[in-house]
Formats: structure tokens, sequence, C-alpha cells
């Protein structure tokens, strides 16, 4: 997923699920309601081919 691709979300999440599907180590620490958990899926997801 590149920025490109996804014009929707924050700005941060672009980032960092950016960083994962890289397969980068990342800590991230958002504010409530700022879209961690998609963070965490979207990778979990992809990686699973779904």
């Amino acid at each position: 997923m590149t920025a490109e691709e996804n014009d929707s979300g924050y700005p941060k999440q672009v980032k960092i699920i950016e960083s994962t599907m890289s397969k980068r180590d990342c800590m991230v620490v958002m504010p409530t309601s700022d879209g961690k958990s998609a963070c965490f899926l979207i990778p979990v997801y992809e990686r699973q081919n779904y």
C-alpha cells in the first residue's frame, strides 16, 4: 500500500502501514480514535491475502 493507493485515512496511518508492510518494526503512540487498530490490521490482512 502506498500513499497514492490510499487517499483515505490519516497521513500518520499511511506512513505506519507502509513501514509495517516493508517488515520494519514500529512503535506507535497515537491518541484514541486515531486509527491504531487499522495500522495493525491492514498489514495482517494483506499478508493473509484477504
